[in-house]
């Protein structure tokens, strides 16, 4: 009896084992699994991550490089700005000195009465004004400073009841004839504008032999502008 229910049991608790081997195989199993699972969740997870975080560098790396290149322009439009204020500023104080002429003008009267000869220069002694000493009295004759637009006026009297014509010449060149007659008291005058080049010279001549009237004889000029 006994040696018969002995094996038996053993089958029995064999099978036991068995079932019992092939439970845990599959609950091992199933942990393997959840575990495999699990595992490949975060490599999922781990691998978005890194490409959100690429992303966002390339992205940040952009960004960089679009401010440096505004920051390059902005210094360019900086340097730029400041050229042209430089500029500006150049033109502005070359335009002053530009406008800033030294005054240049002569008046010169007779200081007594005078006999003059053909084509003689009329030598005007008092000297009254002579900014920028383009007259000389010695001479009679003007010379330009400086190159530009001027204005010359002549005013005769003959003396007593004679008559005298006076020109007025530019480098030799007869401009304009300025006269005074036989009437007493009578006076002639002249207003001319001429351009003349750094050291041009105008004076006035008598046409004809005659005698003039000191003090009522007066030449005058003056510099109006230097743009020609």
């Amino acid at each position: 009896m006994n040696s018969r229910v002995g094996p038996a049991c053993l089958i029995i608790i064999q099978c036991i084992l068995s079932i019992m081997a092939s439970g845990q195989l599959q609950l091992t199993t199933e942990l393997g699994k959840n575990v495999s699972e699990t595992t490949s969740s975060k490599e999922i997870l781990l691998k978005e991550a890194i490409d959100q975080l690429y992303k966002e560098t390339m992205i940040r790396l952009e960004i960089e490089k679009k401010l440096r290149t505004l920051t390059e322009e902005v210094s360019n439009l900086k340097a730029g700005y400041e050229k042209v204020c430089a500029a500006i500023q150049t033109d502005k104080e070359n335009g002053s000195q530009g406008m800033t002429i030294s005054a240049v003008g002569f008046s010169a009267l007779l200081s007594k009465d005078a006999t003059l000869g053909v084509k003689q220069i009329v030598k005007y002694d008092n000297v009254i004004t002579n900014q920028g000493n383009g007259y000389d009295k010695w001479t009679g004759i003007f010379t330009a400073p400086t190159a530009g637009l001027y204005v010359f006026s002549c005013t005769i009297m003959a003396f007593d009841r004679s008559a005298i014509h006076i020109e007025i010449v530019q480098d030799g060149r007869l401009i304009s004839t300025v006269n005074s007659d036989i009437s007493p008291w009578n006076q002639g005058s002249e207003t001319v504008v001429l351009t003349l080049k750094k050291g041009g010279k105008v004076w006035t001549r008598a046409q004809h032999v005659g005698k003039i009237h000191g003090l009522y004889n007066i030449f005058s000029g003056f510099l109006t502008s230097t743009e020609i």
